[in-house]
């Protein structure tokens, strides 16, 4: 299986405040690149929508960004019964912009 990223992704465990329409929810980075993030969630959602999100970033501080899941995997945690990893690729960050 080969990989598709196109820039280097480093591993990253920050809280991210998340919004898809009228709900917000939280989650837990597991890495993060220029174009995207990976986290995981207990929270259900309609991964058809776009999200808006703000996560701490090393180096730029508080960054909002908004982006379309490219990736829903569901996995059972025993901690917290059903998680969700889910891969966003940014459409739109003021990282650029701090």
């Amino acid at each position: 299986m080969s990989d598709r990223r196109d820039l280097p992704r480093e591993a990253r465990v920050t809280p991210v405040l998340c919004r898809v329409g009228n709900d917000t929810f939280e989650a837990v980075t597991c890495n993060l690149s220029a174009h995207g993030v990976f986290f995981e969630t207990a929270w259900l959602f309609d991964s058809t929508q776009e999200i808006t999100m703000v996560l701490d970033v090393p180096g730029k501080g508080s960054v909002s960004a908004t982006g379309r899941p490219t990736r829903v995997v569901a996995h059972r945690s025993e901690a917290v019964g059903y998680q969700l990893g889910v891969a966003v690729h940014f459409v739109e960050s003021d990282a650029e912009e701090t």
